[in-house]
């Protein structure tokens, strides 16, 4: 398990003036490619962080992240004053800087998913020379009601049930998408939609795989991007929740 955001050169170096959308657009889809435009001048841009956190109900997280912190207006890199990247309560140093400077974050680690909120703050690392604050996102994920193990009788539809965790996400997500798989031995169902999952998903038993045994992974993706007044320090943040279940599926009719 893991992701990571590598967000091009040149993407970056125009991130101040592309518009929400657009950046929203290229990090979706992975076809937008950009190449390093010499032309184009590094001085005085914005810094910026892009960070993806994934949290699984088994108890792990997987944090990557990239930040660069610009050069000021004479052409000098910025120095970082405090690299710690805050997620939730875990700060992260990064893993290693690049000769331009990039800081690249990679983190793995254990938490406690029965007493820990599947809901992810980030604060980013602290840059010198920005009049900008530190941007920040707090985004709310769901969770899985009752047990990570459940029967069912073959030729029956499969009911999955889930809750959001409380509170608003900020700044508002630019997109959110799930997606669902339901995995036999040999095949596979898959189905997904834009916005948060519903709070029950009922899926039909002729779309079921056959096997007496299923694996359920239900995916739920945001993107949000914070950027702070007077913009010079820019924030792309991923939250990226996962919740499993095993199915055992009996044969016979049901009662």
């Amino acid at each position: 398990m893991g992701a990571g955001i590598h967000l091009p050169r040149a993407l970056i170096r125009r991130a101040r003036g592309l518009r929400i959308g657009t950046l929203a657009g290229c990090l979706a889809a992975l076809a937008c490619i950009d190449f390093v435009d010499p032309n184009i001048p590094d001085a005085g841009g914005a810094a910026v962080i892009s960070a993806i956190a994934v949290f699984s109900d088994r108890g792990t997280a997987d944090v990557r992240a990239t930040l660069n912190p610009g050069l000021d207006v004479t052409g000098v890199r910025r120095p970082v004053a405090d690299p710690g990247l805050l997620v939730n309560d875990t700060v992260i140093l990064p893993d290693r800087i690049q000769r331009d400077g990039d800081h690249l974050y990679e983190a793995f680690y254990a938490f406690d998913p029965a007493t820990q909120t599947v809901t992810v703050e980030f604060l980013a690392p602290s840059v010198a020379g920005l009049a900008a604050p530190r941007p920040s996102a707090s985004l709310s994920g769901v969770r899985r009601i009752g047990p990570d193990t459940l029967r069912m009788v073959s030729g029956s539809d499969l009911l999955l049930r889930l809750t959001t965790e409380p509170g608003t996400s900020a700044p508002a997500p630019l997109s959110r998408q799930w997606f669902l798989t339901l995995a036999a031995a040999t095949t596979e169902f898959r189905l997904g939609g834009n916005g948060p999952p519903p709070d029950t998903i009922l899926i039909p038993a002729r779309f079921i795989p056959a096997g007496d045994s299923l694996e359920v992974r239900l995916i739920y993706q945001q993107l949000a991007e914070a950027e702070p007044p007077p913009g010079d320090y820019i924030g792309i943040f991923t939250f990226d929740v996962r919740l499993f279940w095993t199915v055992r599926v009996d044969a016979g009719q049901q009662p």
